[in-house]
């Protein structure tokens, strides 16, 4: 089976003029792209990360050290905001900015539903759902009754075609990809104004992932990736944890796999999200039809394609990915085939042709590498 491949980046960024708040590490003068989308290791990430920071200090004079990976075993055990969290604290520290205090449940249940918000409607906006970021974080009750004045909220990007590493990725081009927006995403990533009135010394500030895979804009397989970030008052109960956490399943490939949970709750594709009791273990069981088979999971800690055992310390999103059966490889279906032993059926076609049109009207090459595409900074505030 073959893939479609986005060439270009879609850079779309909601901004409002920066203010005398605004506070970031100096920005790099030209970007340096992840082309490729065959890697998948720690190995493959830290060199893509430390080529674009030696561009980086090359272009600014500056000396950011070079990234160390943990080691794969490590960044497997890693769920998505655990991920998330350690790269944008390894370039916040690395440029001598405070890190983040680290991962809130309350900001990953608000990035978790608006991602799925955007791939359920087949949307991409940081307002597609007639709210702003600050709108939807305030709509919580918990970050609604205590937070601090922050400049920043939330980055968006999305990566169409089914690349490897779509969480990494995005960070990655927020960072280091980022001059179409100018480095609206990379500021957001790399803010520090923030407010240093609770929790431990030298670490203030809150973030959240949520990532939704599955068809969107004309592409059968795609990654959205939303980050959110608040920073909390004072009284912010630090030792206070939600009695209930969200579970959610995103099944990614061609139609015929689905996902029960036990305890019962989820049944995917019907039902795709339960909450359970915090602490509670749920186990997941993918299953088939005679169309597909199960190629394995991704996100909350889980691999292969046994069963996904997840204990609910948080907010977790898991990806179920499912491939066709093809027997004899001519890119149909068997139970679409009429003839599954043998090649002879005439292929579906991979021909790029003329592209494929993006949603902003911009033409996004099929042919080649490329690095999916990217959106959103939101600079604006909160009060």
């Amino acid at each position: 089976m073959f893939r479609l491949l986005a060439a270009t980046l879609l850079v779309v960024c909601l901004s409002i003029p920066m203010d005398t708040f605004a506070a970031y590490p100096q920005d790099p003068t030209s970007d340096t792209a992840w082309p490729y989308n065959s890697e998948s290791s720690v190995a493959d990430i830290q060199n893509r990360f430390n080529t674009a920071r030696t561009n980086e200090n090359a272009q600014l004079g500056s000396s950011v050290p070079m990234l160390v990976m943990p080691s794969q075993s490590e960044w497997n055990a890693k769920n998505q905001n655990e991920k998330a969290l350690w790269l944008i604290n390894r370039e916040r520290v690395d440029r001598g900015v405070a890190p983040l205090h680290g991962v809130e449940d309350n900001v990953t249940q608000v990035a978790q539903s608006y991602a799925q918000f955007l791939l359920d409607n087949d949307a991409f906006a940081h307002n597609a759902d007639g709210r702003s970021p600050w709108d939807r974080l305030n709509s919580n009750s918990d970050i609604g009754a205590c937070h601090d004045f922050l400049n920043v909220a939330e980055n968006l990007a999305v990566l169409w075609g089914g690349w490897t590493l779509p969480l990494e990725r995005s960070i990655y081009m927020w960072m280091y990809d980022d001059s179409g927006s100018n480095w609206g995403h990379r500021h957001a990533i790399l803010w520090f104004p923030y407010n240093d009135n609770s929790g431990p010394d030298g670490k203030e500030g809150f973030m959240g992932i949520g990532v939704a895979s599955g068809a969107h804009q004309g592409w059968p397989n795609a990654d959205i990736v939303v980050m959110n970030v608040f920073d909390p008052c004072s009284s912010w109960s630090y030792s206070s944890s939600p009695s209930q956490l969200e579970l959610s399943v995103t099944l990614r490939g061609p139609a015929g796999g689905s996902v029960q949970s036990s305890p019962v709750g989820i049944d995917c594709g019907q039902d795709c999200s339960q909450t359970f009791n915090s602490g509670q273990t749920v186990t997941l069981t993918a299953s088939t039809d005679a169309c597909v088979q199960f190629s394995g999971w991704s996100g909350g800690g889980c691999s292969g394609t046994g069963q996904c055992t997840v204990t609910l310390q948080h907010h977790v999103a898991v990806m179920a990915d499912f491939i066709a059966i093809d027997t004899d490889s001519d890119q149909i279906p068997d139970c679409q085939d009429p003839d599954p032993d043998t090649p002879a059926d005439p292929p579906v076609s991979n021909d790029p042709g003329q592209g494929t049109t993006s949603s902003s009207g911009q033409e996004s090459s099929t042919s080649g590498g490329g690095g999916g595409g990217s959106s959103g900074c939101f600079i604006g505030s909160m009060r």
